[in-house]
């Protein structure tokens, strides 16, 4: 009877520190799931920044580019178009 009761606790005990051991790793996936969001609305942000800057300079030319003037045909074999 006193060895049952001792491998009881001795169960009880092991369960406990399985629990403790369980929980510190939910909170320590929380913590990378929150530092995860954060760098995503990070991104997020930046997308939308680069996405104005990019629209905002879209219909101007740098002066070393000339604009586009039109679609040119390949050319295939022996120089034809094709």
């Amino acid at each position: 009877m006193h060895d049952e009761i001792y491998r009881l606790k001795a169960t009880v005990t092991t369960l406990r520190m399985q629990v403790k051991g369980l929980a510190y790793e939910l909170r320590m996936r929380d913590i990378r799931l929150a530092e995860k969001d954060r760098r995503i609305a990070e991104l997020e942000r930046r997308v939308q920044e680069l996405t104005k800057q990019a629209a905002g300079s879209a219909g101007a030319c740098p002066r070393h580019t000339a604009p586009q003037r039109g679609r040119r045909h390949r050319l295939g074999q022996a120089g034809e178009p094709d």
